[in-house]
């Protein structure tokens, strides 16, 4: 058995995204009835949508990294650990039993939940296993024992696919995303700090009543609104942050080319990414429609089914490009001012549309109360990965140091950061008994969102 596990895992960490969402598309749209061409079809849309919004991310990211850059240079900003994005993360997960089994773990957790009716997500997102897993992780390093840090992982990805499931109504209104859900580890863990947030901004005077969305804002500009203009604003304001200094060394001539051509690097993403949603949702439509139907016609009270994908969906709305570069230059301040926090964000920023995915379906698409919900939000990630700081790090010792020598001082990463871990990890260090409280609480979510998912089937199927 364990030769076939570690036989998988290779497949789960070189794979990219878009190679398994094709496999996986594929084989559920024959297993839900659809011929073959239409299941490739939709396959390869969504394996060209998820490349594309992968793309963007990346562009978006390269275009504000140099602001931020400067922004920490000039103003002398430190921490006691900088982040530095995704490596030690991945080979945190890389280099972990936990790793190596999390992908049958996960496929079992999905399929006893959907046999259950405890869910209705079918989770595509293979790549986000890595979450689950290092929940999992950090467990067993704050209790020692590997059975409990496997328990922890299998419990965070119930709580995912739960969260999930509650998630998919509000994303289907506010951002058109029918048949879709997102069980990201990351993001859905921020989904009730979100909530509570956003009640938070309910009992502020002055703050409670701005309600308008992007498309309100944007009807009101006129060209000024639309995306490509907005994109090329923030561009242009994010290239002269990063410039601050440079016209000593740098020609007035060359510093506006540079300048320009960051504004239409981000204005190019905020112009293509909405339509790769759109692309992408062409080839999600049909298999989910095909699953609900066989869900209708061979299950009793199932109603609607969801594919889970990547958080990276929500890059998408313009909800989340416009908060994007304003939340991500936020987070650098609010890592210099909030009393204990030992992080200092840097190369992981890409991490902030995940934090934003969280955020919009509980906001429903209002531009102030997302920026500020998103500021506590984004507060909240950065307590949590200074209370995981020290697992990581030793974590990251035993995964490997030696390659992160230039950042001996201390390094972090606020991939994992997020309070379901936050959560594990504390209940963890009462071993067996805190497993069991997770288990009951999961437990309970579990049944209570049968509950819902099988009045709302009632509804739907007229009964």
């Amino acid at each position: 058995m364990q030769s076939v596990i570690d036989s998988l895992h290779p497949i789960h960490e070189n794979l990219n995204a878009s190679v398994i969402a094709i496999v996986l598309i594929a084989g559920l749209g024959r297993c839900f009835g659809l011929p073959a061409s239409k299941a490739l079809r939709a396959a390869f849309t969504v394996g060209a949508g998820l490349v594309g919004l992968g793309v963007m991310a990346e562009l978006l990211e390269s275009a504000l990294a140099p602001a931020v850059r400067a922004i920490i240079e000039n103003a002398g900003l430190t921490a006691e650990r900088i982040d530095i994005g995704e490596p030690p993360f991945a080979a945190i997960v890389s280099a972990s039993k936990i790793g190596a089994m999390i992908l049958p773990l996960g496929a079992a957790v999905n399929l006893l939940m959907l046999a259950t009716n405890t869910t209705r997500t079918i989770n595509a997102d293979i790549i986000g296993y890595r979450h689950f897993a290092y929940a999992g992780i950090m467990v067993q390093y704050a209790s020692g024992s590997y059975p409990l840090g496997l328990a922890a992982a299998a419990l965070n990805m119930a709580v995912v696919l739960i969260i999930a499931d509650r998630m998919a109504p509000r994303l289907e209104r506010c951002a058109g995303l029918r048949g879709l859900s997102m069980p990201h580890g990351f993001t859905a863990a921020f989904v009730p700090v979100a909530f509570v947030a956003n009640k938070i901004v309910e009992y502020l005077p002055g703050l409670n009543r701005p309600k308008a969305d992007m498309d309100a804002i944007q009807k009101r500009l006129g060209v000024f609104g639309e995306p490509a203009f907005i994109g090329f604003a923030f561009g242009l304001i994010c290239a002269l942050l990063a410039g601050i200094g440079e016209p000593e060394t740098v020609s007035i001539s060359e510093f506006a080319a540079d300048a320009l051509a960051n504004a239409m690097l981000m204005s190019a993403a905020f112009a293509l990414t909405p339509k790769l949603l759109a692309f992408l949702m062409e080839g999600v439509r049909p298999v989910a429609e095909a699953a609900e139907a066989l869900a209708r016609r061979r299950f009793k009270h199932r109603g609607v089914m969801h594919i889970g994908m990547d958080a990276v969906c929500a890059l998408g709305h313009p909800l989340v490009l416009a908060c994007t570069p304003i939340l991500t230059l936020l987070s650098v301040f609010l890592a210099a001012i909030l009393p204990g926090n030992r992080i200092l964000p840097f190369a992981g920023l890409a991490i902030i549309p995940y934090v934003l995915a969280a955020v919009l379906p509980v906001t429903g698409g209002a531009l102030f109360r997302s920026l500020i919900v998103g500021a506590l939000t984004t507060a909240v990630m950065l307590y949590c990965g200074s209370g995981l700081a020290d697992l990581f790090m030793q974590a990251a010792a035993d995964a490997g140091a030696e390659s992160y020598a230039d950042y001996a001082d201390g390094f972090a990463s606020l991939r994992g950061s997020n309070p379901l871990v936050l959560l594990s990890v504390a209940l963890s260090r009462l071993r067996g008994a805190g497993i069991a409280i997770m288990a009951a609480i999961t437990l309970f979510l579990a049944l209570e969102n049968r509950g819902i998912i099988i009045e709302e089937a009632k509804k739907s199927d007229g009964v």
